[in-house]
């Protein structure tokens, strides 16, 4: 079975709930990066750069200071780009952890579904799975695709 790897964009601001999501993940045996050891700022462009080309889900956690943030643009923009080359084999999950308003939202992520933080801190981070409203935990998710 092979493990899933999974890139998450976050701003510093937003540290605890990359933690409590990551957490999640891991629980579900999904390999993350940058792992919470990992300053991004301190990492040379061409690791992030083969992280994202390595790692076909690409989560990006949204807030008014994210949306701010060149870094998390620059991140969210080359997986878009990689997403556009092999839309099969890529997954790009938006989640916002704090109110933002449309009008910021970077262009590229419009089209795609948004996840929103879990109501309660302690609760799984939901994901819905399609239009129908069909809500499940993250991590479950995350080994239903780790399976596939």
């Amino acid at each position: 079975m092979t493990t899933m790897r999974v890139f998450v964009s976050h701003y510093p601001d937003d540290d605890a709930i990359y933690n409590r999501l990551t957490a999640d993940l891991q629980a579900a045996d999904v390999d993350i990066w940058p792992d919470s050891s990992i300053q991004r700022t301190d990492q040379p462009i061409d690791d992030i750069v083969s992280e994202l080309k390595d790692r076909p889900v690409f989560i990006v956690l949204l807030s008014p200071t994210a949306l701010h943030s060149q870094q998390a643009h620059d991140e969210a923009k080359l997986a878009y780009e990689l997403y556009q080359k092999n839309p099969a084999r890529r997954i790009i999950l938006p989640v916002v952890v704090a109110p933002i308003e449309e009008t910021d939202l970077w262009d590229i992520l419009h089209d795609f579904s948004r996840i929103e933080e879990r109501p309660h801190p302690l609760a799984p981070f939901p994901f819905i799975v399609n239009g129908e409203g069909e809500s499940h935990y993250l991590s479950d998710s995350a080994i239903a695709m780790r399976n596939r």
